[in-house]
């Protein structure tokens, strides 16, 4: 899926990618501790400093709502952790009216019912 978008990729959107991982055990906010270098040391800090989900999903509504065109990607949601879940499932979408924009895309592979999928198939969170 990366290679295909960044190909098609506008120069005026921002796109950040994580990736959710298949281990028994996955790190809370995996896909976006992955992106945490690219958004910067306050959100570093959030993730570091154990903050709340509403502290994670303020921080990047407000994020992607400043800035240009914006889009985080998560591989592999069907891993997800269940910090990411949460985060994704009452993350608000910022209004058209706000000047930026933003988008959150997932990829889910492999077979429903895998053995090492953490979520549910389909991963009714985007």
């Amino acid at each position: 899926m990366s290679a295909a978008a960044e190909a098609a990729n506008p120069p005026d959107v921002e796109v950040l990618w994580g990736f959710c991982d298949g281990v028994s055990t996955p790190q809370p906010y995996g896909p976006f501790a992955d992106m945490a270098d690219a958004l910067g040391a306050e959100f570093r800090r959030l993730l570091d400093g154990n903050a709340s989900r509403g502290e994670v999903g303020r921080w990047l509504l407000k994020w992607m709502s400043a800035g240009p065109r914006r889009v985080l990607v998560i591989e592999d949601i069907h891993w997800a952790d269940q910090a990411t879940l949460d985060l994704l499932a009452v993350f608000p979408l910022p209004p058209r009216s706000a000047g930026g924009g933003g988008l959150f895309s997932g990829s889910v592979s492999g077979a429903e019912g895998d053995e090492h999928s953490h979520a549910p198939f389909g991963a009714q969170a985007l």
